[in-house]
């Protein structure tokens, strides 16, 4: 893991486009959800936050991302859907996603590569 400090917030996001929002859950949390987001950049970065209001973690690519949230025990909600059965104390209905506004005072970290 490598943290780049010469990437401020306002440089990451400049001339981006939102290609996609992918929404994770923590599988060692059940029954309770821990939610995770992961938007996709169309320049290929990415950037990851786990909780509503809390720190944001952009990515050089979207697959150092993907590495992050893994490591933290998260799993893609459509991959734990289909393989509901291996997650016995996964609650019958995950429900719909949180919606999360866009905190802009949200302490930021950028990492090059994860």
């Amino acid at each position: 893991m490598q943290k780049a400090p010469i990437m401020d917030r306002e440089t990451f996001y400049a001339n981006k486009q939102l290609k996609q929002t992918v929404w994770w859950l923590m599988d060692c949390s059940f029954p309770d959800l821990q939610w995770a987001r992961q938007c996709i950049f169309d320049d290929g970065s990415s950037d990851v936050c786990l909780d509503e209001g809390k720190e944001i973690h952009a990515f050089a690519k979207a697959e150092d991302a993907v590495h992050f949230l893994s490591e933290d025990e998260y799993v893609e909600v459509e991959d734990l859907l289909e393989a509901s059965s291996d997650y016995p104390d996964m609650p019958a209905d995950t429900g719909e996603p949180p919606v999360w506004p866009s905190h802009e005072r949200q302490s930021f970290f950028y990492y090059e590569s994860y």
